[in-house]
């Protein structure tokens, strides 16, 4: 029975651990009782190689048996990742073509010679958005994947209907995620970001870069991975539709990990020009050293209002029976 061994050994290696033993025995039961329902007169050795080329390939037969197919992205979430996927190359190509524009504006070279560049920048920056996108997708895959046996569906298993407080506007995701986007393009593919103030008192129009570039170079990667944790975050509420007690945790960590990342990126000593911070107190009476201070204030307050009516929702809705109207 090596044959039938080896056989057993390619089907249930494409299954979890903890159905391996099951699905051997089971498998087995039905190669034995072919074999011994077998009488062409063939000995055993044949009879088995018979049995074995009639189930036919093991990993197809691993498959009918119920085995966990391996996806990078799966039905599950194929559509709410292709929406995604669509909306980032949108909000790409329109992020950097406004940036381009603006560039256009206070630059002194020719249009046909921004062009080319800027094809190419488009071209890099949708290439690395698809990247970001499929990535967060695949982890969601894989994350998704059930590992133990399938159960019989039940009627319970029914989602209640959620109260409208509850639900998810998949459009302001979607307008979340486009701006959110076109914004990270300009400080991301875009650099070259530019600081205009107009003095009070005179015609002198005073353009500065806002970003010291030599350090933003070396740390724009803070500003990447809280845009991967944001556009995260947007993706799983379009997946949602609802807030759940569960749902609400996820996001709360995951918009946390995002806060982190931006504001870590806002305090680095050296990432802003300092003529900016020459210039404010040059027109104002603000105190530019304060600027840090100021946006990590501004963003942590809004992430705490985010966080707590979202927790807020759920808690005071969630258990009512308040249902659409």
């Amino acid at each position: 029975m090596e044959l039938v061994e080896r056989y057993l050994r390619v089907v249930v290696s494409h299954f979890p651990k903890q159905q391996q033993q099951a699905t051997a025995e089971k498998l087995l039961s039905e190669i034995e009782t072919k074999i011994q329902a077998d009488h062409s007169g063939l000995n055993e050795t044949d009879k088995v190689k018979k049995v074995l080329e009639n189930l036919g390939d093991p990993k197809k037969l691993a498959v009918d048996y119920g085995a966990p197919q391996r996806y990078l992205i799966g039905p599950k979430y194929f559509d709410a990742y292709l929406l995604v996927l669509k909306i980032v190359t949108l909000a790409i190509i329109l992020g950097l073509t406004i940036a381009n524009l603006l560039a256009v504006l206070i630059s002194s070279d020719p249009v046909w010679e921004v062009i080319p560049s800027y094809l190419g920048g488009i071209f890099q920056a949708v290439i690395q958005g698809a990247a970001w996108v499929t990535g967060i997708f695949a982890l969601l895959e894989y994350r998704q994947v059930d590992f133990g046996a399938e159960k019989p569906w039940q009627i319970s298993e029914l989602p209640a209907v959620a109260h409208k407080k509850l639900r998810i506007s998949r459009i302001e995701s979607i307008i979340a995620i486009i701006l959110s986007m076109i914004f990270f393009s300009f400080l991301y593919f875009a650099p070259q970001i530019t600081f205009v103030m107009n003095a009070l008192n005179s015609e002198t129009v005073t353009v500065i870069q806002l970003f010291n570039q030599p350090v933003f170079e070396t740390t724009k990667w803070l500003l990447l991975i809280s845009f991967i944790f944001a556009l995260l975050q947007e993706s799983l509420k379009v997946i949602w539709g609802q807030w759940t007690h569960k749902n609400v945790v996820i996001n709360a960590l995951v918009l946390l990990a995002s806060t982190v990342f931006v504001l870590v990126f806002i305090n680095l000593p050296d990432v802003w020009n300092p003529e900016i911070g020459q210039a404010i107190v040059q027109y104002t009476d603000f105190d530019a050293t304060l600027l840090p201070r100021g946006l990590t204030l501004f963003i942590g307050i809004i992430t705490v209002l985010e966080i707590a009516t979202s927790f807020y929702k759920v808690y005071r809705y969630r258990e009512k029976n308040e249902y659409l109207d």
